[in-house]
């Protein structure tokens, strides 16, 4: 059996070719087992030394006994798959290995496949920096990883990214590919994924996700991230529930996050180098700008203008989510507490963060 690993990056629309693979009946091509459609989690179980510090298990609570036990069962179902399936190549899809410091996951990965497949081919969807760092942003605040704007740190390596698969993959099969929506076809990602590997997906069969976070919503929850109490964590469903502050905050506003051409150029500038290396490495152009009557966002005061003229629709998705509530005891939160932070009105930044606080503990 050959192996394909599909490495993301983040926001490539990697979900959808996920959700779409983990319940399609393919003829040549088995998606590898694991309990979710993406192996984001199924990698760092099998191949991280410490998985017990691996943030989302952290997160979760989840020791290193119970993660060691899980590890053997795992790794045992894979090669039980690979060895018995009449597929002729198995797929794993996790965006993790495009992330940062994740190379012991990735050689840990390459050196399995090594073991039980005759060969494997890498395949990654890239954005420009530009709308890489505007997706990462949103991602960051979402998932409580920054309480700031920083470009510099949400710049995306690529040279250590592609060079950590070409090291342990192999250059030859490694293959980069723009994620350029328009040149896909009916601008679909999956149906770019499905052809590229000769893998047929009928249309009913696509899994749309559309996990963003409208520029209303980052700002709201970039507030709440800076000068509030930050992310559920530390115990089992934490991602969940931050998952659900997030959700309804969404429900305000359909802005898109747009960096302005002042925040973005001194970082293309300093590492232009590197982004000629990657449109030699992808055979295109990697960089764009803002679309006329985008609302740009220059320095986080621009988030905090943004956030406080949403008080109202804030408001107002308080009052929804509270007339869902059957039993506010079950959220530890009084009845008192609730009306006092309610009866507050104004765009103050602090009456904001209190509305948003009582709105996580809700969600």
């Amino acid at each position: 059996m050959k192996a394909i690993v599909h490495a993301g990056m983040d926001k490539t629309g990697s979900s959808s070719i996920q959700r779409t693979l983990h319940t399609l009946n393919m003829p040549n091509h088995l998606y590898a087992p694991w309990k979710t459609a993406h192996h984001d989690t199924l990698l760092p179980l099998l191949f991280r030394e410490d998985p017990e510090n691996f943030p989302l298990f952290k997160v979760e609570g989840r020791t290193r006994k119970e993660l060691v036990a899980e590890r053997d069962l795992w790794r045992d179902k894979l090669k039980e798959a690979i060895s018995t399936s009449d597929k002729s190549e198995i797929i794993f899809s996790a965006e993790m290995l495009s992330s940062g410091g994740n190379e012991e996951i990735v050689q840990g990965l390459a050196e399995f496949l090594k073991e039980t497949c005759s060969e494997t081919k890498t395949v990654m969807y890239v954005r420009s920096p530009v709308s890489f760092m505007q997706s990462s942003f949103q991602q960051k605040i979402k998932t409580g990883r920054i309480s700031e704007l920083n470009v510099d740190r949400l710049w995306p390596n690529y040279r250590k990214t592609i060079s950590v698969l070409d090291k342990h993959f192999g250059q030859e099969n490694t293959h980069i590919f723009k994620f350029d929506p328009a040149s896909f076809p009916d601008q679909n990602v999956v149906k770019d994924f499905g052809q590229r590997l000769g893998i047929r997906i009928p249309d009913k069969k696509i899994v749309r996700v559309n996990d963003g976070l409208s520029l209303e919503g980052v700002a709201l929850a970039f507030l709440q991230r800076k000068f509030g109490s930050g992310v559920h964590t530390g115990f089992a469903g934490a991602r969940l529930r931050n998952k659900q502050f997030t959700d309804a905050l969404n429900e305000i506003g359909e802005g898109r996050v747009v960096f302005s051409e002042d925040l973005t150029r001194p970082v293309l500038e300093k590492h232009k180098d590197m982004l000629d290396w990657l449109e030699k490495r992808v055979g295109e152009p990697m960089t764009e700008t803002p679309k006329e009557g985008d609302v740009v966002i220059s320095e986080e005061r621009d988030l905090i203008r943004l956030a406080r003229r949403n008080a109202r629709p804030l408001n107002e998705l308080l009052e929804k989510v509270l007339s869902e509530q059957d039993d506010l005891s079950s959220k530890s939160i009084s009845a008192e507490a609730v009306s006092t932070v309610m009866s507050k009105r104004g765009n103050e930044i602090a009456t904001l963060v209190e509305k948003l606080e009582l709105l996580k503990a809700l969600t």
